[in-house]
């Protein structure tokens, strides 16, 4: 992600470094739901995402000079979905996650990521591989079309 953000600051022309960078996103999605699998304290785990998801707005607010959340916020919200669906009855998660997913449209990737944190969860890697799969194929494109008008 850092090569991602390098790339959009510094160098906004060269689309490689978003295609680099954006690789990121779907090993944060996995590292989340691991995370969360294996967890011995949930409490400690939403406080440490919580202070991190704080922390990083104000440097991501300057950056980038937008009011968006960024994205430790749409995993923080995929956690407390995750931590929803594991603990209580299905009518309290369904509109639980209802809510947080519309609220969740507020920060950068939005719903997109809860799909992909719930898929992760649930034992479905492949998910990650399409993810690749279509960057690669945004790659090959790019690069095809280089230095063409």
């Amino acid at each position: 992600m850092f090569i991602d953000h390098v790339g959009v600051i510094f160098f906004p022309e060269h689309k490689l470094f978003r295609y680099i960078g954006r690789l990121a996103f779907p090993i944060y999605c996995f590292a989340l739901t691991q995370g969360y699998r294996f967890t011995h304290s949930m409490k400690s785990c939403m406080l440490r995402l919580a202070t991190l998801m704080i922390i990083s707005q104000i440097p991501y607010v300057l950056a980038f000079n937008s009011l968006t959340l960024n994205v430790i916020f749409t995993l923080f919200y995929s956690l407390i979905i995750l931590w929803v669906v594991d603990v209580t009855k299905w009518y309290i998660w369904v509109p639980v996650s209802i809510v947080i997913s519309i609220i969740s449209e507020l920060a950068e990737y939005g719903i997109y990521e809860i799909i992909m944190d719930t898929i992760n969860y649930w034992g479905i890697f492949f998910y990650i591989m399409l993810y690749g799969v279509f960057l690669i194929g945004h790659l090959f494109s790019y690069l095809v079309c280089w230095g063409q008008s």
